[in-house]
């Protein structure tokens, strides 16, 4: 089976498809498919550990440029399959021009259920139903979520007796530097913690001040959060692919919405009682009026912290890869 991976990543584009690319081309390789990896970089050097292996295409310009080269690519090697992973490529006509030349076509599509006309759309931040299947070419819900096998081998570990160690995490770039606002905030916790804070390579705040009492461990680009979510006894989390690796690890979680594409993930979540969530608005008043402490509360109980895990476990079990590649038939 060959196999043709377009991505977007970095920068603006992100990590997350990156991420989740990774994930299924170490599955791809398992199965014995053939593999292409053409790959469109947005601003900024992508972290070394990012993808397993080198792409064999980049594709440079606006939309239109990147759009033919990638149809030229696609043409040249003419896979049993293509993949897309990005809202770029996703937002041209390339899916239709290459299914229009015969190729059957696997489109990741976060934000809506068309995937660009894809054969196989998969959105693991919607909520799936009885009619998501891949009769219909619908693969929704977290149950599609691609998460490394590192975090699985942690499905065993139970939540602690208490709230003693916190990992901080808000993506790739912060945006809206929420984290050092999140360590100012939980100086006020009581007792002595330990706060792991994760640094993305586009952070413009790369260094903070030690909250308080608190033991603070600043990690500077880690390889994955595999190792950090096996000591964390609480996760305050941007709402996006971390998510459904914690979900999948299980530990008790805030999931904080920073931008639009991410609601979807926070409603999934919510309905399933996967985490405490908050609209960014919303956290940052927390943050503002010396709230967080008490929102954060319900956690302290350990009933509610291990029905939360359970429900976790229950929504992402990390045999996404495994789903999406039965869809292709490989």
């Amino acid at each position: 089976m060959r196999v043709l991976l377009f991505m977007e990543i970095g920068g603006q584009y992100g990590l997350g498809h990156g991420m989740r690319s990774a994930v299924l081309i170490h599955a791809l390789k398992v199965a014995g498919a053939e593999l292409a990896i053409a790959v469109r970089l947005g601003d900024g050097a992508l972290p070394d550990w990012i993808l397993p292996s080198a792409a064999d295409f980049t594709l440079e310009g606006d939309g239109g440029q990147a759009e033919l080269q990638a149809e030229a690519v696609a043409r040249q090697l003419h896979p049993d399959w293509v993949v897309v992973d990005g809202y770029g490529l996703l937002g041209t006509d390339l899916i239709k021009r290459l299914r229009a030349a015969d190729m059957l076509v696997a489109a990741f599509d976060d934000i809506g259920d068309e995937g660009g006309g894809a054969n196989l759309v998969i959105n693991q931040n919607r909520a799936g139903s009885d009619a998501c299947d891949v009769s219909t070419g619908q693969l929704f819900g977290a149950r599609y979520a691609l998460v490394d096998p590192d975090y699985a081998m942690l499905r065993s570990r139970r939540p602690g007796k208490s709230i003693d160690r916190i990992l901080v995490t808000f993506g790739g770039s912060d945006r809206y530097q929420l984290t050092g606002r999140t360590l100012a905030a939980l100086a006020a916790l009581p007792g002595e913690k330990t706060i792991d804070v994760v640094v993305g390579p586009y952070h413009e705040i790369r260094i903070f001040p030690k909250p308080g009492r608190h033991c603070l461990n600043v990690h500077q680009q880690p390889h994955g959060l595999a190792a950090l979510l096996k000591e964390a006894d609480l996760v305050i989390s941007a709402a996006g692919t971390t998510c459904w690796q914690v979900c999948c690890a299980g530990a008790p979680l805030v999931a904080v919405q920073t931008v639009d594409n991410q609601r979807e993930v926070v409603h999934n979540l919510e309905e399933s009682r996967c985490a405490l969530t908050f609209s960014r608005e919303a956290f940052v008043n927390l943050l503002d009026e010396g709230k967080i402490i008490g929102a954060l509360q319900p956690l302290q109980d350990i009933s509610a912290r291990c029905a939360m895990v359970a429900a976790q476990h229950q929504l992402v079990d990390g045999n996404g890869a495994m789903r999406v590649l039965a869809a292709m038939g490989i």
